[in-house]
């Protein structure tokens, strides 16, 4: 079972290291100002540049607990945990759920 979690957690890191190097490398060619050339490296939708964002988010704060086992630091497991808790995930469910929502009626 630990196998698989640590397996799941790498593969969260290299979808999340994928989405930044894609990301990095077409705002790099991207022209304009800041905010242009983060819509354009994201296809011009803000709901994809947010969705990103939290992809990114989500996958460093899901593969925490696992790297803290990796380098045997159980203190520092049990004060990500103590920050994961479950009302703070649902209001940061809530948050993205509203800001996505937001960005998609923008477009509408």
């Amino acid at each position: 079972m630990h196998t698989l979690r640590v397996i799941l957690a790498l593969a969260a890191v290299g979808l999340a290291a994928y989405i930044v190097t894609v990301f990095v490398m077409e705002y790099r060619e991207a022209r304009g100002s800041v905010w242009e050339r983060l819509l354009e490296a994201a296809r011009d939708s803000a709901t994809i540049l947010w969705q990103k964002f939290v992809i990114i988010v989500a996958a460093g704060g899901a593969s925490l607990g696992q790297f803290t086992d990796l380098i045997d630091q159980p203190e520092l497991k049990s004060g990500i945990q103590a920050a994961m808790k479950p009302e703070y995930v649902a209001a940061f469910t809530i948050a993205v759920a509203l800001i996505s929502w937001w960005a998609r009626k923008r477009t509408l």
